[in-house]
């Protein structure tokens, strides 16, 4: 008894601190879990000498929710070979039974809870398609045991697993069948198989709105991937679901609202009239005895206005004016009928419905301006007339000006109903951010939303999103103003707002500009690149790279080029920490901004060099042959880090030893196929050409063209 009690005290912590929201717990669930299993072993191992303490099913399933309690795929597949040793000790135990009439209960006996437990995981987990499988076998499992049972003698019947293979573990099968149809059709066939021919267990409502919400999912992912054969899949949809619901007809005497939302869901994705008429059937006739709710109503809108003809979207504000839909349409519904008219340019009915919806009591929302602002500009039609513009002023400000306008309401009534929606601000953004010169109206727009997030107590809604972030620090960014982005960045982290990685690049990217352009005095530019780097969660290799260019552009700018400065030191540092951030995080880097971070390093060796010609430069030199050894290492070798190191050679002391590095050098560069024509320049400009030609063994001739060489030497240059 003590021991269930402790596994039960697994299951139960595990469940309280996988509902947890701390980052860091006391106790990791997996260990917990490991706990749980180990000592369910322990238990069998007791079990051979002392029977009474033999687990029973309850514990088993207490270990496998225990594991499900982890919430990850790996948490999964413990939970599921904990039920293979119980399946594989139910098994060995019954086949004692049959042989030992004394055997007097069988302790481990898997149940349905068992099974639907693990299905439930992988559906919930699962991160491809190849997971199905394994949840076809526990139900053909979960089947064969229900047979069996069923097909055995009373006596015997009673010691067998009570598994039933419900209805909700079909229909749990079923959503794993519908969260990858798209990518394998196969899996369609067979949901319909399941459900519209299996006798047992008799599909239930659910189970009809799960395979027509698979039948949608088919037609959407086309459209969002743009599959040429979209048409060919909402004809199969259309038949598909005309079957299906002669069959809801027959099995489902009263179905309810949710089944109707799902057909009718499906139904206007099929994009055609007869798809159409069908959901306004429903709608009209099928669903007259239940209450309909807006989904039901926006369904069937959609059907008509994605037949993309005036005709569907007259009668789609037909069916949103209507008597029954009054109190029952939202914004929505409202907003897809001026989608609909906005498509053909049709202001004049856009001013009209959008009367009628606020004479409903409907607020517009920031995707009603957005569709009216669509209309406007891309059909040279005028803004509503009760909205003063002003001539000059482009097409493309028309959504900040409304929301400007809502701003002053708002400020002046202090009234919900004139604060304007969150999307509205992205809109705004999205608009001004393809207009040159619209910098400082954006920023405005983003210090608006700021301002009303802090009125509302930070509330997460009104603060900026990724998307309205990275447009500001993009533009802005773009046009040099790097201590303004910085601002941005500092502020918006104090509100708890996350700052992504390419709008970081964008900034670095700045700074290496400024630096290269001598837009800032000093190593400035260079410094700010540092300061932006250790602030970065997960900087990439560009980032590195942009960093490495800040500093060496500082050096190399001769206008304020600082001898005491190591400009090749700092950017082998910004290499080092590179390294060890992919060693201590296993970071995967893109190879080509990998290869330009070593390369602006090496670069910066040999500018160093170049600029202390009178000094020793042997630091510089060891630092060129490091970072080039690394790039050996890595495959990140290219011709120009070639004569970046053949020129950096020229700098080793004593001449001796200079000539057997390039030696050394020369055959490498030979054997790797990047011998291209300015190693060759570089070559020349450190040795004579009698020389020259004696060290790449070629014939005497007076000058050694590019031509001249092997091209095994440049077999990689010209793919480069």
């Amino acid at each position: 008894m003590a021991y269930a009690h402790l596994l039960d005290a697994y299951e139960q912590t595990a469940k309280m601190l996988s509902s947890s929201r701390k980052k860091e717990k006391t106790i990791p669930v997996q260990d917990l879990a490991e706990r749980a299993e180990a000592l369910l072993f322990k238990l069998e191992d007791l079990s051979e000498n002392t029977p009474s303490l033999r687990p029973h099913t309850n514990l088993y399933n207490a270990v496998i929710l225990t594991h499900l309690e982890r919430q990850s795929l790996a948490g999964v597949e413990s939970a599921a070979l904990v039920l293979q040793h119980l399946q594989a000790k139910y098994r060995r135990r019954l086949h004692e039974y049959q042989k030992n009439a004394r055997i007097t209960r069988i302790a481990e006996r898997p149940n349905t809870t068992s099974f639907l437990s693990v299905m439930s995981g992988y559906l919930k987990h699962s991160e491809s398609a190849k997971n199905i499988s394994l949840m076809e076998n526990l139900w053909t499992t979960m089947t064969d045991l229900q047979l069996a049972k069923s097909q055995a003698p009373p006596v015997l019947s009673k010691k067998m697993a009570p598994v039933q293979a419900n209805c909700i573990a079909m229909n749990t099968l079923l959503r794993m069948y519908a969260k990858y149809c798209h990518e394998f059709p196969s899996f369609l066939d067979q949901a319909d198989h399941l459900v519209l021919e299996r006798i047992s267990p008799e599909p239930d409502e659910y189970s009809f709105t799960i395979l027509f919400q698979a039948y949608a999912n088919i037609v959407v992912n086309s459209r969002n991937t743009k599959d040429h054969s979209i048409g060919s899949k909402r004809r199969d949809v259309l038949k598909r679901s005309k079957n299906l619901l002669k069959v809801v007809s027959e099995h489902i005497k009263r179905p309810g609202i949710r089944l109707y939302n799902s057909a009718l869901n499906t139904l206007s994705q099929c994009c055609c009239e007869e798809a159409a008429l069908i959901a306004e059937q429903i709608l009209n006739q099928k669903m007259s005895t239940i209450q309909r709710d807006r989904y039901s109503y926006a369904a069937v809108i959609s059907a008509w206005t994605n037949l993309n003809t005036k005709e569907g979207v007259a009668r789609a504000e037909e069916i949103l004016l209507s008597a029954d839909a009054k109190g029952v349409v939202d914004a929505f519904c409202f907003n897809t009928v001026l989608r609909g008219y906005a498509k053909f340019g049709a202001m004049d009915q856009m001013e009209s419905l959008a009367e009628k919806m606020e004479a409903r009591g409907i607020k517009p929302t920031a995707f009603t301006h957005q569709t009216f602002a669509i209309s406007s500009t891309s059909n040279n039609s005028t803004p509503p007339h009760n909205y003063e513009h002003d001539e000059n002023v482009s097409k493309q400000y028309y959504v900040y000006d409304k929301l400007q306008q809502l701003l002053n309401q708002y400020e002046a009534t202090k009234s919900l109903n004139d604060k304007p929606a969150p999307r509205m601000f992205t809109h705004a953004i999205s608009k001004l951010f393809h207009v040159k010169g619209s910098e400082d109206k954006m920023l405005s727009v983003l210090e608006e939303k700021l301002k009303l997030a802090e009125c509302d107590n930070n509330q997460e809604d009104y603060l900026p999103n990724r998307f309205e972030v990275d447009s500001v620090l993009k533009r802005l960014a773009a046009i040099g103003k790097i201590d303004e982005t910085m601002s941005i960045i500092s502020c918006l982290q104090d509100k708890g707002v996350q700052i992504s990685t390419k709008a970081y690049n964008a900034i670095l990217a700045a700074c290496a500009k400024a630096a290269k352009e001598s837009k800032v005095e000093g190593v400035e530019a260079a410094e700010k690149a540092m300061t932006l780097l250790n602030q970065m969660e997960h900087a990439n290799a560009k980032a590195y790279a942009d960093c490495i260019a800040a500093w060496v552009h500082c050096g190399q700018n001769s206008s304020y080029h600082l001898k005491d400065l190591s400009y090749d030191k700092e950017a082998e540092s910004v290499l080092n920490l590179m390294t060890t951030k992919r060693l201590e995080e296993s970071i995967t880097f893109e190879k080509n901004d990998l290869a330009r971070a070593y390369h602006m390093a090496l670069k910066a060796c040999l500018m160093k060099c170049i600029h202390n010609e009178a000094e020793d430069n042997d630091l510089s030199v060891q630092r060129g042959a490091r970072i080039f050894a690394e790039m050996i290492r890595q495959d990140l070798t290219s011709p120009s880090s070639y004569a970046y190191i053949l020129h950096l050679s020229k700098h080793i002391k004593p001449k001796s030893k200079q000539k057997i590095v390039c030696i050394k050098l020369i055959e490498q560069c030979q054997a790797s196929g990047q011998f291209s024509s300015s190693v060759l320049e570089t070559l020349r400009s450190i040795f004579p050409e009698t020389q020259l030609t004696k060290l790449l063994q070629m014939p005497s001739k007076n000058i050694i063209s590019f031509q001249d060489l092997p091209p095994r030497w440049s077999s990689n240059v010209r793919s480069h």
